[in-house]
């Protein structure tokens, strides 16, 4: 069995080679399987695609959460803390990459966790339990764990979750859903 390291390494490897067509192209299977699913109300926070990463474009559910006049929060990192906060966004907000390549508004109302209803949590692999390997900072488990506990975890993924991983540490907190191109586990 890989460890989480090596789960890491080999799921980004496979992320990356995908076209960015094909990027796309599951990319609007993974939100039309998440807005078929589950019925939305209160504030939806929504991570941000890092590009360099080939990682699941969020945009078109943004603008579709707009559209249906549903509140939307994404996170900023702190790098100091290696934590986020979130800020609400809305149709005319700007935004610039930060360091690590992912798009963060420039200005907005800050959120507190607790108001948080719905999450959209980015992975690279998830298991059958819902546990995930994102890229080791830990910036969601702290993040979640400031959350209300009926708050929605949901990830999105290009794969469908493996056997369970050996490797749970005490502070990872599990998916309730993992939504994929085919289907939501």
């Amino acid at each position: 069995m890989m460890n989480k390291k090596e789960l890491r390494k080999l799921y980004l490897q496979k992320r990356k080679s995908l076209s960015s067509h094909l990027l796309e192209e599951k990319s609007s299977q993974i939100i039309k399987n998440f807005l078929d699913h589950f019925n939305i109300s209160g504030l939806v926070h929504v991570f941000l695609p890092i590009k360099k990463f080939n990682e699941i474009n969020t945009w078109q559910l943004v603008e579709k959460l707009h559209e249906s006049n549903f509140s939307v929060a994404t996170s900023v990192l702190d790098f100091e803390s290696n934590e986020l906060f979130h800020l609400r966004l809305n149709e005319e907000s700007k935004f610039k990459i930060n360091k690590w390549g992912v798009p963060e508004p420039v200005d907005g109302i800050e959120v507190n966790p607790l108001e948080i209803q719905l999450a959209i949590i980015p992975l690279i692999i998830c298991d059958e339990i819902g546990y995930r390997i994102g890229y080791g900072k830990g910036f969601y488990d702290k993040f979640l764990s400031k959350c209300s506990p009926e708050i929605n975890k949901i990830g999105f993924s290009f794969f469908e979750p493996i056997n369970n991983f050996e490797e749970i540490e005490p502070h990872d907190i599990a998916l309730d859903y993992c939504v994929s191109p085919s289907k939501v586990y």
